[in-house]
């Protein structure tokens, strides 16, 4: 893993820590096959889900990381979608 990624993970680490006071945060280590880090919420049995691709954390700068998942409106959509989780990547490019 580089630095540069590890910074990035830091940095939505971050983000869901102030988005989510009361909560633990679990960085889970990266998922290959899915080209993937995912991130858990915790507030005792109550659990919510973000998976961050490497392509976003890769091609995001740190600095404009919480911007992007604020104007996404990430922790919105993980409360809204609790356990099932939230799809964070750089999105679809057309054909």
């Amino acid at each position: 893993m580089t630095e540069a990624r590890i910074v990035a993970i830091a940095a939505v680490r971050q983000y869901l820590e102030a988005a989510f006071p009361d909560g633990t945060v679990e960085t889970f280590s990266a998922m290959p096959e899915r080209q993937a880090q995912r991130f858990l919420v915790a507030f005792g049995e109550t659990t919510r889900l973000a998976i961050v691709s490497f392509e976003f954390l890769d091609l995001t700068s740190v600095q404009d990381i919480p911007k992007r998942l604020d104007r996404w409106r990430l922790a919105e959509q993980m409360a809204a979608r609790g356990p099932t989780g939230v799809l964070v990547t750089e999105g679809v490019k057309p054909l």
